[in-house]
């Protein structure tokens, strides 16, 4: 508890060598309080801790749930109070009751991620908009206050999800 995920690999078993990995916030963990540890059909760890994260073992790094996104049942899972049934199901326990859901249902979006920038202001003072659609911006000089505004759109479903 409080060091983060932590992966031991043993190599041999005539002698006792292992590799040990350790993932946490330079990974994306929201932090390096975790749990409760559950292991999905697809290999995948999720974590019960400080809000609840989801880690991609192949790519090696973090999702955080419960963010922008809260679970009904609280933000804190408690110690050791997970479990997974026989179709998959993950359950967590939570500060205010459990969560459960199949991990097929409650996918972060890995991709990366288009920014559109929509416009931007000198001085505080918006001096273009939609620049989206430029293939160039030209800025006076000197600007030295200078804000460029942007955004990433992203659409999520979360049907199926039983909280």
């Amino acid at each position: 508890m409080g060091s983060g995920l932590n992966r031991v690999v043993f190599t041999d078993n005539t002698h006792p060598t292992y590799t040990a990995e350790h993932y946490g916030i330079a990974e994306g963990a929201s932090s390096n309080d975790v749990e409760s540890v559950e292991v999905d059909a697809y290999g995948n760890v999720w974590c019960g801790g400080f809000y609840l994260s989801y880690f991609d073992t192949k790519l090696k790094r973090f999702a955080t749930f419960g963010k922008r996104r809260r679970f009904a049942k609280g933000i804190a899972f408690g110690t050791a109070s997970s479990c997974k049934d026989t179709q998959g199901n993950l359950y967590f326990g939570g500060s205010h009751g459990f969560n459960y859901f199949h991990p097929k249902y409650l996918k972060p979006i890995h991709n990366q991620l288009k920014v559109y920038f929509s416009s931007y202001a000198n001085n505080g003072k918006t001096v273009a908009s939609a620049i989206e659609y430029r293939n160039q911006l030209k800025v006076q000089y000197p600007n030295n206050n200078l804000t460029v505004y942007f955004s990433t759109p992203v659409i999520q479903c979360s049907t199926a999800l039983a909280l």
